[in-house]
C-alpha cells in the first residue's frame, strides 16, 4: 500500500527521527501557559500553535 497509507508519530520522540517518521512536536510550557491564561480568565491568541509538523519521509510533502 506505499503512496496509499502514511504512518505519523506524535511528540517528535528520538525514535521518529531515527524511523524518518513524520510526527507532532508539542511544547508543555506554551500548552501550559496556555491553559494557566485561559484559567485566569485572559484572552488568548488564537494564532499561538504549541505544537509544530516535522515533516519526514513516511508522508508525502
Amino acid at each position: 500500500m506505499p503512496g496509499e497509507l502514511a504512518v505519523t508519530g506524535w511528540d517528535d520522540a528520538a525514535v521518529a527521527a531515527r524511523l524518518d517518521i513524520t510526527t507532532v512536536a508539542q511544547s508543555l510550557r506554551e500548552q501550559g501557559a496556555l491553559c494557566a491564561h485561559a484559567a485566569l480568565g485572559q484572552r488568548l491568541d488564537s494564532r499561538a500553535e504549541p505544537w509544530s509538523i516535522i515533516r519526514r519521509s513516511s508522508t508525502r510533502h
